[in-house]
């Protein structure tokens, strides 16, 4: 099995090292989807779709777009690619523009993608015209794959079948059909929003470290209600199309923040009665 490498040039060094046995399985992983050719299921919770999953923690992030653009997964896909019209991919955003170098003549399809890669995606398909849109996983939220999205804070781990979990817990919308946080950072990406949106990041967890998956983005909610918490600070998240904004707190501004990725956060001391509101400039 692909041992985790933690430099690009590990990365580059565990492909290459593969004996043809493995180099096989990894091509019959990306090009059926077996999945147990890779992780063969050995009992307990750590094979299956867990192990998988697992693996996939792997494709985001500079080691993901390098693992995308790598010559072997090059050419595990080519069979697959030279077979469609359309090409589809699941996790290689990397990928995405080197598939027009590679089919000049073919469109390209985000068919499942990360949901905090939402702003770097959408300008990758709108820069390229081959590009003719994206998928996230997941849009709605839904039983299965428990835990995936859930943040942790004392130490567990996520795909580790931790009870009584059974959502995933990474939509954009809840079971209940509510927004989460992140809906609107992708509403305004793709332009339909051009109101700023606030979000808190849950303050019974301030200064704590809670385990990650790319599926997750921030454990944040539009909340500015914390009874118990007055006189702590609040980490807030502002999402904008602007390229800069101003938080005020009662009325006193807690000050500007350009945007990065229509992005930006800052910091406010909790107060009784206290009112919070925005403005872009």
């Amino acid at each position: 099995m692909m041992r985790l490498c933690r430099r690009k040039r590990q990365v580059g060094r565990c492909l290459e090292g593969f004996a043809d046995y493995e180099k096989d399985k990894v091509r019959r992983w990306i090009a059926c989807g077996a999945a147990d050719a890779v992780f063969p299921v050995s009992g307990g919770d750590g094979g299956g779709s867990n192990a998988l999953n697992s693996f996939m923690s792997l494709m985001s992030g500079e080691k993901g777009d390098y693992f995308a653009t790598h010559p072997l997964l090059t050419e595990a896909l080519s069979g697959c690619e030279d077979s469609c019209d359309v090409i589809g991919l699941n996790y290689l955003t990397g990928r995405h523009v080197l598939e027009h170098e590679l089919h000049p003549h073919k469109a390209v399809l985000g068919t499942e993608t990360y949901p905090a890669d939402i702003v770097r995606l959408w300008r990758i398909v709108e820069k390229n015209s081959h590009m003719i849109g994206d998928f996230t996983w997941a849009g709605y939220d839904y039983l299965g794959e428990a835990g995936c999205g859930i943040f942790h804070y004392d130490g567990g781990a996520n795909f580790s079948s931790i009870y009584p979990e059974r959502t995933a817990y990474i939509g954009d919308l809840d079971l209940l059909g509510n927004r989460r946080p992140i809906s609107y950072l992708r509403e305004i990406v793709y332009g339909l929003r051009k109101a700023p949106y606030l979000a808190v990041l849950r303050m019974e967890h301030n200064g704590q470290i809670s385990s990650k998956t790319p599926w997750m983005f921030k454990d944040n909610l539009s909340s500015w209600t914390w009874p118990g918490f007055e006189g702590q600070t609040a980490s807030v998240d502002v999402y904008s199309a602007s390229e800069e904004v101003e938080l005020f707190l009662n009325g006193a501004s807690l000050g500007r923040r350009a945007m990065v990725d229509l992005q930006c956060a800052l910091h406010s001391r909790r107060a009784e009665g206290c009112g919070l509101y925005r403005r872009c400039v």
